[in-house]
This record gives C-alpha cells, structure tokens and sequence, in this order.
C-alpha cells in the first residue's frame, strides 16, 4: 500500500510547524505545492510528529474534501462526529476506522476522567436548527477550554485535487476565530480556493508552510530516498541515482519511477520526456499488461474515487473476489492504492485522473450505474440518526448524475429507503441540518435535468425539473437566502403552469397550488405582503377547486394551511377582519379533520390557528 511510501526531506517545514504547534494561539497552516509535490505525505508527517512532539499533548483528526463538499457539511460532519466518538467505547465496533479512533484519541485528551464525559457529551451534540458555522466555532471553543495548557488539537482539511468553487469565504470565517490550542491544516495547490483568496491568506493567524510552496527534493534528499528504497528496488544505488536524476526531485516521479524499476526490474524503458502526466500513462501501460481484470479493477477504482471496500470494487469493476486479492497482492498494483476513510482508493489524483482519461464518456456511464446499483444494495439502515447510515444512498444519487440518469436519481432522493422510514433522503438532510447538501444535490440534479431538456429534448422531464428547484428553494430559505429561494419557487411555478395551462397537465395543479404557497412564505419571510397574499390567493383557488370540485378531501389540510398563511400575511398588513375570517376558515377544516376523522396529529396545527385568531381578535379589542 502507499502509505508505506518512505518519506524523506522537508526538515524545515517540519520543524516550522512544530514552531506553530508550541505556539498556543489558534492558527491555521497552508501547506501548499503543485500536485505530486508531497503535500499529503508532508501533512501527514506533521501530524504524526505532533502526537510524539516532547512537552506538547497532540490529536490530529483527518478529513479529504472534494470540489463538491460544502464547507457546512464537513463542519457538521465533524460535530456529528465528535459527538459519536465522545458516545463510543474503546472496544467498540464503531471505533474500527481511522477516523474514528482519531476522535476518540482527541476525546480522551481533553477529557481524561470518565467522570465528565457525560457532561461533554451533552454539550457535543448538534442542534439541526441553528447555524452549522456558529456551532462549529462554539465547539472548537469548547475544545479549547477543555484542554489542558499543553494540550494541541490539529484539525486537517485535505483537498482531494481543490476545495469546491466559493467556500473560501466560510473557512475564513472560521480560521478568524480559532481559539487558543487549536490548529488547522489545509493543503492546497497553488489556484485553489484557499490560497488565491487574498481575504483568507491576509488573516494573521495564517501561516503558510512553505512560505511559497513545496519544492523539488533537494539532490541530498533525492539520495536518501534512494538509499533507503535500493534493497527494495532491487538495484544499485548508483544505478538508481542515474535513473532518476531526469525526474529532478519531483516527489511523485521520483516514487512511482521507482515502483516501475521495481516492477520490470530494469531502469530501461522510463519516460524520456518525464512529467507527472508521463509517469502516470507509463504506470497505467503496466497496469494494462496485467489483463483485463486489472483494467477494469483500477477504472472502478478510478470511477468510485473514494475509499471502498473490497465488494464494492469488484461489483463496479465485474471482477471476483479471488482475482482482487489476487491482483493487488502483488507490490506493483497494491502500491497503488492507499488506505482511505472507508477502505482503498488510488494513491494519487494524478493516476486516478489518467485512468479517467482512458475511458469514453460511454464507458464512465456504464461504471457509474453499477456504481449506483452497488450503492443502492447496500444494507439499509431504516431510520439513520447519522451521516454513514445515509452515506451509500448519497453516493447512489451522485453516482446516477454523473450517468446521465437525473430521473432515477431523484426518484432515490425523494423515495423513502423503506415502508418503515420516516424521512426519504431529502428529508433527511433537511432534518438533520445538512441544507447545504441537500442544496448541491438538487443543483447537481436541476443541471442534468436542463441538459436533456434543451439538448435531448426529454420534455416530459420539465415537472421533475420543476419539483427540484422548489425543493432546493426549501432548504434556501431555511438557511435565510431568501432571494434564490424566491427565485427557484418561480422557475418551479412557470414550468408548472405551462405544462398545466398550455398542455392540460391538470394533475399538477396540487403542485402548482403547493409552489404558490411556497413563495408565498418566502415573501412573507422578507415583508413582501402583497405579493406573499397574491401567492396564497392562488394556492387557495386551486386547492378549493380540487377539494369542492373535484373531491380531493386529502387536500383539505393543505388547503387550511393557506388560508392559515394568508391570514398571517393580512393581519400584518393591518387587515384584521381579513384575516380573522381566513384563520376561521382554517380551523373549521382542521376541526373537522380533527374532531370528526380523528388526524390526531393535526391538534397543534388547529391549536395554532386559533391562537393565530385569538392574538388578531385582540388586536381588534374583543378580548
């Protein structure tokens, strides 16, 4: 595996950090360096000299994030899981993976005596209805009151190749308030999002490691390397020194040049034009020479792009179990993966994305529907409290995107996983306070929606289109970003109404009401009374159509949400005899709904309505 790659060098970023480490002030570091300079290995180096740093007591937890990882998912993810490992045992099952123990590593430091566990436990855990940034800074305070004066905890933030477009501005509004003990690290390549921020890279508890970026290995360094893997390789140093004097200290060409001499057991036949590129085709070639079953093993790899356990793999790639282990028992091919949070994955972004080259647009959608398909038999967890237990239907719908299948994508995320769960996968993001990902998910989905519509013309698409922008709306305005949320509720209300006035869908009519109620909450939400009673007016006219006209007695709660809504918006506007007869309307409906048909689940709602009269009749002075 490659995370028994000999390290080498960076003396000096090694001993600049550990200057860091000793100072107690919260600080956040940017190690920073072109892509197969190290910058992992370096991290990673840095965390694990923290742990064993003489007078210092280190933790260091570990997170990968991609272009697509919102930086509140991770912050929640984080939280959800400090929180589990505060809750765990050390013997536990759930303390298996790496992460896992890294937090409960991190728990024990700041809280040595079990006796105050239980205390730290109830502050540890996350309210899904307030802010994920704002937590997340009062938790990191937490840590910091915590930990004894020379205790350290060292939070890495790894970008999988850059951090997603626009979240600069949430990490910096974090880094802005690190309490004293705690330490960031992020690694970056020189244009992503971090280090070309000039507002993120100008906060005085920033320090970048180097101060540029990561160089070449220094010709000494080169040596050294060399000397320690000679025996291993299988050839001479001086021979070795030779070979890899064209790589000129490049820390990736320098390893893999050395898996390859190992591999054909000859320095012949390495890349004349040497460049990370050049090295991953030649990587690649001796990957091909080992059979189809390698090919396909490592394009699964490549497709899956997060670390997996062995089923899943040998799903993606249609290999068996006997031919992976068989395969990646030999130094070359498993020195290509890496031990990641849930399993293997390739080594290097360099590789993977050479391997993704390789592969026809048709070929990448056929691996990302088994992907999707192995995804979706996993076991299911019927009600999941926490991130994981959602995790494989998440994938499954990324997986369905990326294979051109917006459709059954959103079928997965709009469908509950079985008869006995209490949310579908929307719902539970919304729930447990993952908007963010719910936001990106819906985005993902409307983009490929788009797609088919304007260039395949898959029109009979436009009312699933429709239903995602205003789910995305919804999870908008709950994080306060009114404005698009108002702006999605009506692409979803034109969509809806063409297709219902133009071309007789009348079977979206309850959509069409349900979107107008929508945005009319939306512009309550920001003072725009007028247009929020319109909204409402609407929905209300549709509904009553469906419900008088047409018998939809199911409608009829919706109905008395409306009028509810409505009456809130005229009262506001001063209209109290308006509204007192909108709130009447209301609880007549829920009162038959109660009291008659026993939906004891609507007592609050009715309950609701009447206070909303009662404060309105007040107002008018009949107390």
């Amino acid at each position: 595996m490659a995370e028994n790659r000999v390290f080498v060098g960076r003396e000096a970023q090694l001993k600049q950090f550990k200057e860091v480490l000793h100072n107690p002030k919260g600080k956040a570091v940017l190690v920073v360096g072109q892509a197969g300079m190290g910058k992992s290995s370096l991290i990673e180096k840095m965390c694990e000299e923290a742990v064993g740093e003489k007078g210092l007591k280190c933790a260091w937890v570990h997170y990968e994030v991609t272009e697509t990882d919102e930086p509140d998912t991770t912050m929640g993810l984080m939280m959800d899981n400090a929180f589990e490992a505060a809750c765990a045992e050390e013997r536990s099952t759930d303390m298996t993976d790496r992460r896992k123990k890294q937090w409960y590593a991190l728990i024990k430091l700041i809280v040595p005596k079990a006796s105050e566990l239980e205390e730290l436990i109830k502050s540890l855990r996350r309210d899904v209805r307030k802010n994920t940034r704002d937590q997340f800074v009062e938790r990191l305070r937490l840590v910091s009151r915590r930990m004894p004066d020379k205790g350290r905890v060292i939070f890495v933030i790894d970008s999988d190749k850059y951090m997603k477009s626009g979240s600069a501005d949430a990490w910096r509004l974090v880094v802005e308030q690190l309490p004293d003990k705690v330490k960031f690290v992020f690694g970056q390549r020189p244009e992503d999002e971090l280090t070309k921020n000039r507002r993120f890279v100008s906060l005085e508890n920033v320090v970048r490691i180097p101060g540029k970026k990561l160089k070449e290995l220094a010709d000494g360094e080169v040596k050294d390397l060399v000397s320690q893997r000679a025996d291993e390789v299988g050839q001479r140093r001086e021979v070795l020194d030779e070979a890899v004097k064209r790589y000129k200290g490049h820390p990736y060409m320098l390893q893999a040049g050395l898996d390859l001499v190992k591999e054909r057991r000859t320095v012949e036949g390495l890349p004349d034009d040497p460049t990370p590129e050049n090295i991953a085709k030649d990587q690649w070639k001796q990957v091909k020479k080992k059979g189809q079953e390698a090919i396909r093993l490592f394009k699964a790899y490549a497709i899956l792009n997060v670390g997996v356990q062995g089923d899943m793999v040998e799903a993606v790639g249609e290999v068996s179990s006997d031919v992976r282990e068989s395969l990646l028992a030999g130094d070359f091919l498993g020195g290509l993966l890496d031990k990641d949070i849930g399993g293997n994955r390739i080594y290097h972004a360099i590789l993977s994305d050479h391997v993704l080259s390789q592969m026809s647009e048709k070929e990448k959608k056929q691996y990302h529907r088994r992907a999707a398909a192995a995804y979706r038999d996993k076991p299911v967890v019927v009600n999941p409290t926490r991130w994981e237990e959602i995790e494989p239907l998440l994938k499954a719908v990324e997986h369905l995107i990326a294979a051109g299948e917006p459709d059954a994508a959103t079928d997965v995320f709009l469908t509950k996983p079985s008869a006995q769960s209490y949310y579908t996968l929307h719902e539970w993001l919304w729930h447990f306070g993952y908007l963010d990902e719910d936001i990106r998910i819906n985005g993902a989905v409307i983009k490929e929606y788009v797609r088919l519509i304007e260039r395949e013309v898959r029109r009979e698409l436009r009312s699933d289109l429709a239903a995602c922008y205003d789910n995305r709306a919804l999870s908008l305005r709950a994080q306060g970003k009114v404005a698009e949320a108002t702006a999605d509720h009506g692409r979803a209300i034109e969509i809806y109404r063409q297709l219902f006035e133009k071309e007789g869908r009348r079977e979206l009519r309850n959509d069409l009401a349900m979107c107008y109620n929508n945005r009319g909450n939306a512009r309550q939400l920001v003072g725009k009374l007028t247009g929020a009673i319109e909204d409402y007016g609407r929905a209300i006219g549709i509904y009553k159509g469906l419900v008088e006209k047409e018998g939809r007695r199911e409608l009829r709660n919706d109905l008395a949400a409306s009028y509810n809504n409505r009456g809130i918006a005229l009262e506001a506007q001063g209209k109290l005899k308006e509204a007192i007869e909108d709130y009447g309307r209301a609880i007549r409906i829920r009162q038959e709904l109660v009291e008659k048909e026993g939906r004891r689940e609507l007592r609050n709602d009715l309950a609701m309505c009447y206070n909303n009269r009662g404060i309105a009749l007040e107002a008018q002075g009949k107390l």
